[in-house]
């Protein structure tokens, strides 16, 4: 893939890296033309599992192993057309998706166990990520349906269709809490299940299309649908509170007790900010252009990645404290965390492991 030079202006931080500041090791990921497919989880893209990272390359099509130390490739399985935004490793199983296709894999070998196509392997009918719980498996489709699967076999356990809407896709992961399974809708409506038998326990409408992952927050769910944040009763369904932002849509959020970070899009010009929430009310919002993803690090900062580099904020300022730059396209996916060094995959296909968190001694440039 060509890379892109990177010629915009450096971003506020209070520290500022080059790449290789950190640098552990590159690896660039071989055929690749665009390896990064935006993500509707709050999963991190590269996977780390033991002494390996798995891969999941957009297109074309691929999941790749690489070991963990050093990025040296073990293995690479081809995906067609297409792989999913995010891989998912239960079990002993990991878990990869098409647009039409969810393959249950060796990450030893990458060998295949089993393939789950409810609607053939044409086309793309299946935009979810699955999640399991419970020893079963659980991903929607676009035809509307929410599937269960036992986890080890990929065998059908049942399936539900949640609405008779014409826009009914289930595009979000589901997410296994307890007994049940939440799932929200292009349709605009959210349905809890029971896990075990797939029966209706409460439907909630939310106003609008939800593709992202339901978020657990303190004494209740929270659901982004396109133009708001809705706060749920895990018991009910009923709605807590909403909260919407005028003239903006929500592009992508994530979540962590009582802080919320969602990125708005401008109905007018497309122009990106993000807008922290205390609960439900917002006490900041910052514009921000370049922006691809958040994700919550578990020393409770937050990593960004954007067109140009990589970043750390401060969840309740939304102050950036370091921005690592890059000398060419950037645009990762959310990166993971493992023994002090963070993974990323960018969307030229490169792998890199660098030093984490950042220093904030000699090795920095105060902005």
């Amino acid at each position: 893939m060509r890379k892109v030079k990177i010629e915009l202006p450096p971003v506020p931080a209070r520290f500022r890296h080059t790449v290789g500041d950190l640098l552990v090791w590159c690896a660039q990921l071989p055929r690749v033309k665009c390896a990064v497919l935006p993500t509707t989880t709050f999963r991190s893209n590269p996977l780390p599992v033991g002494d390996r990272l798995f891969a999941s390359v957009f297109s074309p099509g691929a999941v790749i192993a690489v070991d963990r130390n050093a990025g040296q490739r073990l293995w690479r399985r081809r995906i067609t057309p297409f792989a999913g935004s995010q891989l998912l490793f239960s079990g002993s199983i990991l878990y990869a998706k098409s647009p039409h296709s969810l393959y249950g894999l060796h990450p030893e070998d990458g060998r295949l166990i089993w393939t789950f196509s409810p609607h053939g392997t044409r086309g793309e009918t299946m935009y979810s990520a699955p999640s399991v719980g419970g020893g079963r498996l659980f991903i929607g489709d676009r035809a509307g349906y929410l599937h269960a699967l036992n986890a080890e076999t990929g065998q059908p356990a049942w399936s539900v269709l949640t609405s008779r809407a014409k826009n009914n896709d289930v595009n979000g992961p589901p997410l296994v809490d307890g007994e049940q399974v939440v799932v929200a809708t292009n349709a605009g409506r959210v349905l809890c299940l029971d896990a075990r038998t797939g029966k209706v326990i409460w439907t909630q409408s939310v106003g609008s299309p939800s593709t992202h992952e339901i978020g657990v927050v303190p004494g209740g769910f929270l659901v982004a649908s396109t133009f708001s944040l809705c706060w749920l009763n895990p018991s009910t369904g009923a709605l807590l509170s909403r909260r919407s932002f005028p003239r903006r849509w929500i592009l992508s959020y994530i979540c962590r007790g009582r802080l919320t970070l969602a990125v708005l899009a401008s109905k007018n010009d497309g122009s990106h900010e993000i807008a922290g929430l205390r609960d439900d009310a917002v006490v900041f919002r910052r514009d921000e252009e370049f922006l691809d993803s958040l994700r919550w690090l578990p020393d409770g900062s937050i990593v960004e990645t954007r067109f140009d580099g990589l970043g750390v904020l401060d969840p309740t300022t939304g102050e950036r404290l370091h921005d690592v730059r890059f000398s060419d396209e950037c645009g990762a996916a959310p990166p993971a965390i493992g023994d002090r060094h963070l993974y990323a995959l960018t969307r030229s296909g490169r792998l890199l492991a660098l030093r984490w968190p950042p220093p904030e001694g000699s090795s920095s440039h105060a902005a």
